[in-house]
This record gives structure tokens, C-alpha cells and sequence, in this order.
């Protein structure tokens, strides 16, 4: 995810070579401990880090790099080791609800097959309750394999493409919400009421008159 410089706040740190730390265990992969790694490990060294703006750093950090390719500032989030309460737990570290400025959307199919084009979504009272509706969400961990593949379901278990894409076309549907900062949020909706942000080992089942009000909006 790249954004602006406006975000960058706080140096804390510079990465370094996450590859010098490569064992040899038989294998032409190697191993990596990652248990005994701190600070910032990198693919990339020599990567400024900074904290960004307005949000907590143990959860979003900005790496920022200048060569003579350009510059290159990217977002990064901690998605792992929540203790989840409800959708607040993660959306509202993004500060959705006070930072929205405005949405777009895809279909299924759009997303799947990397089509650019979104449609806009008018910010008013079904947008507001879903967003308060995703804060409130019940999370359900994904590790819950009768859910993973409800949600998640498997082109290889339909007879071909096109029915895999019309089954999916009918039941999710893909939220971009962007800040006036400009970081984003991709939401993807389940027409049995879940909405998952990728990176996530979680999906939330949201309250039912907001989640169906908003599904209806998006056409």
C-alpha cells in the first residue's frame, strides 16, 4: 500500500538483511528462526521506518526508501496476535469512522479477474450504520475449517469457470473505503452477512439489517 509523505512521523529504525539470517537445514530453501529476529527484518535493507500519523505503531509502521530508481513509502500492519473483542479491534485502529472520505466498489467478478474499475458509493446513513456495524462485528477465526471453506469456496469444486464465477458473482461483493489520509481499506463482503479485510485470520458476522442495506446499495 503506498501513500504520502504527510504520514510519515517518528524514525525508529532502518531494516536490515533478513536473508543473513538464512540456516542451512538440508533443505535449498533454508530456514529462518523467526522467534530469535528483532527489530526489522527485511527482505529489503537499509529501509527507513517511521511511524505514521495518527496511528498506534504497534499496529501500522511506514518504511520510506530514496535511490536513484525514485522514492518508495509504503504502509505496513501488524495483522497477527489480536485479541479480538469485536470489529473495533482492528477497524478501528484504522480510524474508519472518524477518517472516511470516500468508497467504491466491485463486483465478484471485476475483482477476480483484475478489472480496475469501481463504482462509487454515496457516503450517507447505509454507509454510516455499516461502518458502525463492522465496528460491532462478532469476529470468527478462520482456523474454523467448516467457515473457511463456506466463505472461501474452491473454484475445484465446481464443474467449470463459469459456474465457479456466477455462484461467487451472486455472493461476494468487494468495499474500498479511503481515507482523507489516503491509506484504504478492501472489505470483502459474503452475502450470508461476514465481511473479511485480507491479512486477517478472521472473518466478522455483522449486524443483519445494516450488512443486507448495504449489499442492496451496491448495484
Amino acid at each position: 500500500m503506498e501513500i504520502g509523505k504527510e504520514l510519515i512521523d517518528k524514525k525508529i529504525g532502518v531494516t536490515w538483511d533478513l536473508m543473513s539470517e538464512i540456516q542451512d537445514n538440508g533443505t535449498s530453501a533454508g530456514y529462518i528462526d523467526l522467534e530469535a529476529l528483532k527489530d526489522f527484518a527485511s527482505i529489503s535493507e537499509g529501509d527507513e521506518v517511521y511511524t505514521a500519523k495518527g496511528y498506534d505503531e504497534s499496529f501500522r509502521l511506514i518504511t520510506y526508501t530514496k535511490n536513484e530508481y525514485g522514492e518508495y513509502i509504503n504502509l505496513w500492519e501488524c495483522l497477527n496476535d489480536f485479541i479480538l473483542a469485536d470489529g473495533s479491534d482492528v477497524f478501528g485502529m484504522m480510524n474508519i469512522r472518524e477518517n472516511l472520505g470516500s468508497a467504491t466498489w466491485k463486483s465478484f467478478n471485476n475483482w477476480n479477474n483484475g478489472i480496475i474499475e469501481e463504482k462509487e458509493i454515496t457516503i450517507d446513513d447505509t454507509v454510516n450504520s455499516f461502518i458502525d456495524s463492522m465496528y460491532k462485528g462478532t469476529p470468527y477465526s478462520l482456523e474454523d475449517e467448516s467457515l473457511r471453506n463456506e466463505l472461501f469456496d474452491k473454484e475445484s469444486n465446481y464443474s467449470s469457470e463459469e459456474d465457479y464465477a456466477d455462484i461467487n458473482e451472486e455472493s461476494q461483493k468487494f468495499i474500498f473505503l479511503k481515507m482523507k489520509d489516503g491509506t484504504k481499506a478492501e472489505i470483502r463482503l459474503f452475502k450470508n452477512g461476514y465481511i473479511y479485510y485480507s491479512g486477517l485470520n478472521f472473518a466478522f458476522k455483522l449486524d443483519e439489517e445494516s450488512f443486507n442495506n448495504m449489499w442492496n446499495k451496491l448495484n
